[in-house]
């Protein structure tokens, strides 16, 4: 019983402190990552793409990717960026020989691998 008489204090006690007249504070959260079970897949469509080691233009270049090259992709920047008049996500990718970030406007992206390597046959 006497913990009973405890508990109901600490919860008036814990009503009485909340006032309806204090102004409500806004938080605004930053974006959570979504993860994804299944792995997507690209082409590259440029003639020449530089694959970079961060996900900015001005980033360091790794190595340079031939059109039609099938692409992994690992992972994909939280927002889109503007590039020129394009406007598009960075993608981490992997060809087999390296891995670095591509910008996704120089990219076609497949659910399957089959899909893209039907693709990749057609542009080459």
């Amino acid at each position: 019983m006497k913990n009973l008489f405890v508990f109901l204090g600490i919860v008036f006690a814990l009503l009485g402190s909340c006032s309806g007249d204090s102004e409500k504070e806004t938080i605004t959260l930053p974006p959570t990552p979504v993860l994804q079970s299944r792995t997507l897949w690209a082409v590259n469509l440029t003639r020449y793409l530089r694959v970079r080691a961060l996900p900015q233009g001005d980033s360091e270049p790794l190595t340079i990717l031939a059109k039609g090259e099938l692409l992994k992709i690992i992972e994909r920047s939280l927002e889109k960026e503007n590039i020129g008049d394009n406007t598009d996500y960075w993608y981490k990718i992997e060809d087999g020989r390296s891995r670095g970030w591509v910008y996704g406007s120089h990219l076609e992206i497949f659910s399957t691998k089959k899909e893209a390597e039907t693709r990749s046959q057609e542009i080459k």
